[in-house]
């Protein structure tokens, strides 16, 4: 994949706009889960841009998520035995997890519907533009996460540098748009 000085800039852009709005600290533990999270997420972006060459993006979205539930049909009741087993008061009680706020049938569904719509979205983007300019622009949800924080939850640590990086995202985009 070639890509033009323009849309370079919009990719360094928006990196440095992510660095902005969430600058390194020191992990500690969680630098090794957060170093295999970039890795895996590189890894099925690489397989998704194959795979919406080989067959239609539905086709594509479509064997993905059918083979996710899938696996989920499977891990989440060996979840739930292994939740139950590891329980203070013992194994085999009966006892469920208890989850303190559960959507409503409703907010599951839209969550749902937004999650699907976004990733075949984004399966279409792979199918028209190289993955060197989709994959940041898909990471650029963060400027929505970072003032969701800012206006909702009163995130105000570092406001204006954080700001000027959803900015940065924004502009950086733009470029790799432009370009």
């Amino acid at each position: 994949e070639r890509l033009t000085i323009l849309e370079i800039a919009g990719v360094g852009g928006l990196i440095i706009g992510l660095w902005l709005v969430r600058q390194p600290r020191a992990a500690g533990a969680a630098t090794l889960p957060a170093l295999l999270t970039g890795v895996t997420i590189a890894a099925y972006s690489a397989v998704d841009s194959e795979g919406v060459h080989a067959a239609a993006p539905w086709l594509y979205g479509f064997i993905v998520w059918s083979v996710t539930a899938a696996m989920l049909a499977v891990a989440v009741p060996v979840a739930r035995t292994l939740a139950r087993a590891d329980s203070p008061s013992g194994a085999g009680d009966g006892e469920e997890i208890v989850v303190r706020s559960s959507p409503t049938l409703m907010q599951a569904a839209v969550v749902g519907l937004l999650m699907t719509s976004t990733y075949l979205l984004i399966l279409v983007a792979l199918r028209l533009a190289p993955l060197a300019i989709v994959s940041p622009l898909r990471e650029s949800a963060i400027v929505l996460v970072t003032l969701w924080g800012v206006w909702k939850l009163n995130e105000r640590d570092q406001v204006w540098l954080r700001l000027g990086g959803a900015a940065m995202i924004a502009a950086g985009a733009a470029l790799v748009a432009l370009g």
